[in-house]
């Protein structure tokens, strides 16, 4: 393993240990080769496909999921008409069957999955949902979900409804916007909804066609990563004219505080 390689693998684990919950050393029944505390406390089930709910996740493997609760939907016009079970599910009273909520994910962001928290014992109306993608501009949106895809059917009960998209769709915040959006059909508490989920995934940014660095090409190994770096601000370079990364040099603890301290933007206290 050369030193770059050895560089971005300590980086990548060093990341992972700060997003693991803090325990406090009583907690600890045994501490693992790498120093890791193993809790006695047991394991959290989460529900099917829930792999990874943290909105503050790092990271380009695992899904998050952005939750966007029933009470954050506003009725698609004033004729709609609605009430709560007093536990955060919504319901349609009368008027339009449509409720809207925005969603924010950060840009470059995979959107891959939606879930409906629902409840269905209406023998004529279902739940359904649906995902916008439209320009800021005029334009025609992009929508996916709804018949076929993300409803129910029949009476299925107080159950969750999911639609895996057929091509993942790229957050660009600059000239997209987006929304999320429910259809209730029975105008009383047979058709309800507790929330929505938004399953994505974290992305490194598309490599540009020319490099910014002398000593990292655009066919070095490691090209994309560091570019990704630069542009974020974590790093500047090792030394100018011309610009060099250093790919290969080995790294201080003082490199790495800046590294980590930019890319997790550390560290305030309001």
């Amino acid at each position: 393993m050369n030193k770059g390689t050895a560089l971005f693998l300590g980086v990548l684990i060093t990341l992972v240990f700060l997003s693991l919950p803090f325990q406090a050393e009583a907690e600890c029944q045994q501490l693992t080769d790498a120093g890791v505390c193993i809790s006695a406390q047991p394991e959290v089930q989460t529900a099917p496909g829930r792999e990874g709910i943290d909105p503050l996740a790092w990271g380009t493997a695992g899904r998050i999921y952005q939750n966007i609760p029933a009470v954050a939907f506003a009725g698609w016009n004033s004729s709609t008409t609605y009430n709560t079970d007093g536990s955060g599910s919504k319901y349609r009273t009368g008027g339009s069957v449509w409720f809207d909520a925005p969603i924010h994910l950060p840009s470059g962001a995979s959107v891959e999955r939606l879930i409906i928290d629902m409840c269905d014992t209406s023998a004529m109306g279902n739940v359904w949902g649906w995902f916008f993608d439209c320009p800021t501009t005029t334009g025609t949106c992009d929508q996916y979900g709804g018949s076929g895809t993300l409803t129910s059917s029949g009476t299925p009960g107080c159950t969750y409804i999911e639609y895996n998209l057929p091509a993942t769709v790229t957050i660009n915040n600059l000239t997209r916007m987006y929304f999320v959006r429910v259809r209730l059909d029975a105008a009383d508490d047979t058709t309800s909804f507790r929330d929505f989920d938004i399953g994505y995934r974290l992305q490194i940014s598309p490599a540009p066609a020319t490099a910014t660095f002398s000593d990292v090409p655009t066919g070095h190994a490691f090209f994309p990563y560091i570019e990704a770096l630069y542009d974020s601000g974590i790093t500047t370079g090792c030394g100018v004219a011309p610009l060099r990364y250093c790919p290969d040099a080995p790294i201080t603890r003082g490199q790495m505080a800046v590294f980590l301290s930019k890319a997790l933007g550390l560290y305030w206290l309001y």
